[in-house]
């Protein structure tokens, strides 16, 4: 069984981990607007080691470091000429990685495309500048066609739609787009809870901080359950949150679910804290948790690491 078979067919499909706070952590620079983007052309060998190491981990799927070189970002910069070099470069590492380390064993690259950008989802006015909250479904759509198609023609196998929050209306947009393309969709989900204990999808702040928005994660997927999405994961949400969140998504969706958390952490001008110590012991027996309300497809967001994965595969897997 193929893994997009056993993706399709609800069986355990392990993840990887996080991508840029593993950079950091093997000395790889954030930039100020792009985060770890450009590592995919100044320190590709930190990238494909990342890669490697959650293969030998036990991924099925491994992430482009694509989170932030989306034209909403890159062009804001005035780099318009490395949008296209750095999404397909990032492909080409992560193919690179398998062939150095899968030992013939299938592992899939999902290409990752993001409305945001280091925090920001960034909409251009009419006279060229970028500005906040000045929602344009059309440049929406637009961004998202143009990473999407970079990441395509390099050779992605499945779409990834990573955090996804803001409005149930732009989420949309991006299902759309990414369904013109011959790819399997996966739409990631960032959401919080409220003081009433509902699940919500988050939203970002001008000053790039995550906040509460205002649309609930069970009428958002029912919003793209009949869209043609291939699963939907947790996504960029807080680990103490995960099980609330997966309920929500579960009680509209019933395709393919799976749980990828960033541990509870800051951060603090370009580097991340984290609050709370997870070991993978202590990972693991979380995943049993998130199996048992359904999720099959299990990784890590920020702060997680190959030691986390390799915890998630050993319980996914025996």
């Amino acid at each position: 069984m193929t893994v997009i078979e056993r993706l399709r067919g609800g069986k355990a499909v392990v993840l990887d981990g996080a991508n840029g706070t593993e950079l950091e952590e093997r000395g790889a620079p954030q930039t100020s607007d792009a985060a770890w983007a450009d590592c995919s052309a100044t320190h590709p060998e930190i990238v494909r080691a990342v890669h490697e190491d959650y293969i030998r981990a036990g991924a099925d799927i491994i992430t482009t470091n694509t989170y932030s070189t989306g034209a909403h970002v890159l062009r804001t910069m005035g780099r318009d000429e490395v949008i296209a070099p750095w999404n397909r470069a990032s492909v080409d590492i992560a193919r690179n990685a398998i062939n150095n380390t899968a030992r013939g064993r299938e592992v899939l690259v999902a290409g990752s495309a993001s409305p945001f950008g280091n925090g920001a989802m960034r909409y251009p006015s009419m006279d060229g500048a970028f500005t906040w909250g000045e929602d344009d479904p059309n440049l929406l759509a637009a961004n998202y066609r143009e990473q999407i198609g970079h990441l395509v023609e390099a050779g992605i196998d499945l779409i990834l739609l990573e955090f996804l929050a803001g409005t149930a209306a732009d989420i949309e947009i991006g299902v759309a787009v990414a369904r013109e393309f011959d790819r399997p969709v996966v739409a990631s989900l960032s959401a919080t809870i409220d003081d009433q204990g509902t699940a919500i999808l988050t939203s970002i702040s001008e000053a790039s901080e995550v906040t509460l928005g205002h649309e609930t994660v069970t009428d958002t997927v029912q919003r793209i359950a009949g869209s043609g999405v291939d699963a939907i994961y947790a996504m960029h949400s807080e680990i103490d949150e995960i099980d609330a969140i997966l309920a929500a998504i579960r009680a509209a969706w019933h395709g393919p679910l799976g749980a990828y958390p960033n541990r509870t952490g800051y951060c603090d001008g370009s580097q991340w804290v984290f609050t709370e110590q997870v070991t993978p012991q202590g990972y693991a027996a979380r995943v049993q948790r998130w199996t048992e309300l359904g999720a099959t497809m299990i990784g890590g967001g920020g702060g997680t690491t190959p030691a986390m994965i390799e915890a998630v595969a050993g319980t996914l897997k025996h």
